[in-house]
């Protein structure tokens, strides 16, 4: 199953227990025990990372194998965006990838990533608005306009579309390109 996009995005061979205690650990999917019972709170696996967190040492994002890819602390907040994060930063908030590596850093941006159903984000920024893929692939840029509503987004099968501003894109999301781009008044789904 491997083959699909949504595969692609979220499968992984790692997952969490959460013991009696409350505490979560990592185990691989052959049964090995990859960590204590240290972590406080967990979440899915996206692009073979997540975010977990201890309530003395803050968030972290680590790999499938149990590796700090962000070491706990580095950022004051982690929130998982369907395998891209977004952090509280020095300058205010910025936008990294599964193995940290800092897409956006903005003063001020706002991520959507429209649940598990769609394997990318729609980031905005102060001038932009920019369309993610889960492993930090940009599809797309908008010029942002004050007077536009928000973008809208829509999916079936491996395709994606997203309107802002009178402009619809269509994208493949199995192979992550770019398939059509169009001016209209209203989303085209």
């Amino acid at each position: 199953h491997k083959d699909s996009y949504k595969d692609k995005a979220t499968y992984s061979d790692a997952f969490f227990i959460k013991n009696k205690t409350g505490k979560y650990a990592l185990f691989n999917d052959k049964g090995k025990q990859l960590s204590k019972f240290i972590y406080d709170s967990s979440n899915i696996f996206v692009n073979n990372s997540t975010v977990v967190y201890k309530e003395k040492d803050g968030y972290a994002i680590l790999n499938n194998k149990g590796k700090e890819v962000v070491p706990f602390g580095k950022y004051g907040y982690i929130s998982n965006y369907q395998g891209l994060y977004r952090v509280r930063s020095d300058k205010g908030y910025a936008l990294i990838d599964s193995e940290g590596k800092v897409l956006i850093d903005d003063e001020d941006i706002s991520v959507d990533s429209y649940g598990q159903d769609y394997p990318f984000a729609v980031v905005e920024t102060e001038k932009e608005i920019i369309v993610y893929m889960y492993d930090g692939t940009k599809i797309y840029t908008f010029e942002k306009k004050s007077d536009a509503k928000d973008a809208t987004v829509n999916h079936i099968d491996n395709y994606a579309t997203v309107f802002y501003n009178g402009e619809n894109i269509v994208f493949n999301l199995k192979t992550k390109k770019l398939i059509k781009s169009f001016k209209n008044k209203q989303h085209y789904c």
